[in-house]
């Protein structure tokens, strides 16, 4: 996956800071380890040794996907603690919708046929109800978080000065936006197959899949990056004014 390095470089980077960092910091950096961890077991390599050591297939799609729904859930918490909506708790609607649905996606996991070695579980041929509810749920929840953080994005965002805070929301909004894209073109492959509708080559639809889950991510790590970039910058241009005029208080 593209963005495997960019998740695993903001994963460390805040894992050092773990024990100073802000509570909202945490709780970003607990998202992005769920998704870099999620997009390492997505690998071909990794997901060959970790479905044989476990010995059942496609078992590492179930983590793949439980380790999205909690990084979600993750990035929720922290568009809530940035806006101020948090005040230092967690949503309880938000835990009891990501509980319910990691049940509901292991349940329906375990009932529904799965495919072997690497073929990939959203275009494997076999269609069931069981089937279908996975990736219902998964969808579902995954478009209850890209909207809570859509809604809170465009709300503070006409609300916010402009600076580093509105860019970042406006990024936020942009990559929910894709994310819409995303569901909508999986949840719409998911039902084609379902009823048997003829398709393009599976290999075209996950491309596209992977194509706008990377530029989601990446507009997502961008946005919660870019505050922190501007303000470094403003330092370095602070530091570079001092140093400009610490030739002037020398002579006074």
């Amino acid at each position: 996956m593209a963005v495997l390095p960019l998740l695993w470089s903001l994963s460390l980077y805040h894992l050092g800071r773990w024990r100073t960092a802000p509570r909202r910091s945490r709780v970003l950096t607990a998202g992005w380890t769920c998704l870099a961890l999620g997009a390492t077991l997505g690998t071909p390599a990794v997901r060959r040794v970790v479905d044989a050591l476990i010995g059942v297939n496609s078992v590492t799609a179930l983590l793949v996907h439980l380790l999205g729904l909690t990084g979600t859930a993750a990035l929720v918490e922290f568009v809530r603690e940035m806006t101020g909506r948090a005040r230092g708790r967690l949503s309880r609607r938000n835990l009891a919708a990501l509980a319910a649905g990691a049940i509901v996606l292991t349940t329906a996991f375990a009932l529904m046929p799965r495919p072997h070695g690497d073929i990939d579980l959203l275009t494997y041929s076999r269609s069931s109800w069981a089937g279908y509810t996975y990736w219902a749920v998964l969808s579902g929840y995954t478009a209850y978080g890209l909207l809570t953080i859509a809604r809170i994005c465009w709300i503070d965002g006409r609300h916010a000065s402009p600076g580093p805070a509105r860019t970042s929301l406006r990024l936020m909004r942009i990559a929910t936006l894709l994310g819409a894209a995303y569901l909508l073109h999986r949840f719409g492959y998911v039902t084609a197959r379902f009823a048997q509708w003829p398709l393009p080559d599976a290999r075209l639809i996950t491309g596209a899949t992977q194509v706008l889950l990377a530029i989601m991510v990446l507009l997502f790590a961008l946005a919660v990056i870019w505050p922190a970039h501007a303000e470094h910058r403003l330092k370095r241009a602070a530091a570079r004014q001092a140093d400009r005029i610490a030739p002037l208080w020398r002579l006074l």
